[in-house]
Formats: structure tokens, sequence, C-alpha cells
């Protein structure tokens, strides 16, 4: 469906809104008022950064292993190390939304960490270069890590 450029488009951001937030959603009202990232456009590298070290600490915090996590998210286990490792340059979809279940965070929120949705909240990417910086991978979390990542998935919850 494309807009007219004069076209009032609240009712559709109000229904981009309400596509957002539900269960299932093709992305239509999304995609046409530029909520979502190019498909073709790759996350910059601290998105993509970001992304890996959130799914790794995360798993790690909830005490999982890769094919734990793998199975609880019905992905494949060779796609989970790939985005732990930052390999993946851009995941799919799907494997956001999924992962986002397994690992109990906001899935539109991981959708915009992963560099799949573009953020509306100005502070975003302000927080993801915060968490990006302030998390390196270590053997067991650190208690500054434990706290970043405690930071970075409150903001994440919020509404």
């Amino acid at each position: 469906m494309k807009t007219q450029p004069n076209q009032d488009t609240s009712w559709l951001r109000r229904m981009a809104e309400v596509e957002d937030n539900a269960e299932l959603s093709v992305g239509g009202l999304a995609h046409e008022l530029g909520m979502l990232g190019a498909a073709t456009a790759a996350p910059t590298p601290v998105v993509k950064s970001a992304f890996a070290k959130l799914v790794g600490l995360r798993r790690r915090d909830m005490r999982l292993t890769v094919e734990q996590l793998a199975e609880r998210a019905e992905v494949d286990v060779a796609e989970v190390v790939s985005i732990e490792l930052g390999q993946l340059d851009q995941p799919e979809p799907r494997t956001v939304f999924k992962l986002a279940g397994a690992l109990k965070l906001p899935a539109q929120k991981l959708m915009q960490v992963s560099g799949l949705a573009v953020p509306r909240d100005t502070r975003f990417n302000d927080a993801v270069v915060r968490f990006a910086a302030r998390s390196e991978p270590i053997e067991k979390l650190s208690k500054e890590e434990h706290a970043a990542l405690e930071e970075f998935v409150r903001f994440l919850a919020e509404s």
C-alpha cells in the first residue's frame, strides 16, 4: 500500500503501532512508514557487536548452552553460534523473534538491536553503544557485565 505524500499518515502510524505490538505481523504498515530497516542494509559493526554480545551474555546469564538455546528457540545451532561470534551479517527476522522468546526479551527491541528494525527511541543508539562498549566476553559474567546486561535488558523492557 502506497500513501500519497500529502495524505494524513496518523491513522497509518496508529495501525503500525498496533501491528508492531501484535504476536504475528507481516510488517506492511511498519515498512511503509519506514519503521523497519531496509532488507538489504547490513547492521553497523557496533549494532552487530551489541547483538552478538547480548545473545551470548543473556544465554550465559540464563545458564544455557548454545544447544539448549537453539532447541528452545527452534533455530539451527550453527546459526546461534554465528550470531554469538558476530559472523552473521543479518539474521533472519524469524530467528530474532524466536531468540527473543527463548531469551525472554521483547521481540521488537531485539529486532532493533539486530539491525532489522529502525529504533524510534533516540536514546536507543546510545544504549546500544554503551552496552557494546561495556561488555567484554569472559568465561563467567563479571559484576560489571551482569550490571550492564541487566541495565540494557531493563531498557529493552520499557514500554
